[in-house]
């Protein structure tokens, strides 16, 4: 497969939570991917899955951007001048979104992540009143790994 990838996940992106410590039911200490990360990532995984249906994952190294875009707050609308589309430099962390999308389509959409040789991203507010989504779009960058 050696086309351009590109899907759509509805809903506001999430970072990448930092793994929490707990027991297994075991008693043993194990380390787990927080639910609201855990939730997000089966988001990616599943809009990824309906994309590439029975195509296999890629091969070689690849290109992944991600274009993410968080529901402007009703606090921050306007009533005679809606608020546009803008950039956002605020948290989470662009790289953090970047690790749980990567993450998500491993073995899906590319066999690792080891293989994404670049990555772009873009945070965003909605303009006022349009639903958060993520857009990612991946793309062959050749056939070594």
């Amino acid at each position: 497969m050696g086309e351009t990838i590109s899907f759509t996940v509805p809903g506001d992106p999430v970072a990448k939570g930092r793994p929490r410590v707990g027991r297994d039911e075991n008693g043993r200490p194990r380390a787990f991917t927080p639910e609201r990360t855990a939730r997000f990532e089966a988001r990616v995984r599943e809009a990824a899955a309906l994309t590439l249906r029975d195509s296999p994952p890629l091969v070689g190294l690849v290109e992944l951007r991600v274009c993410a875009v968080w529901t402007l707050a009703p606090s921050h609308w306007r009533k005679r001048e809606p608020v546009p589309a803008q950039l956002r430099g605020s948290a989470p962390d662009a790289d953090n979104v970047l690790k749980a999308v990567s993450d998500a389509l491993n073995g899906i959409a590319y066999l690792d992540d080891r293989q994404v040789a670049r990555a772009t991203v873009e945070k965003w507010d909605s303009a006022q009143g349009e639903a958060g989504y993520t857009a990612v779009t991946i793309a062959p960058l050749g056939e070594t790994s």
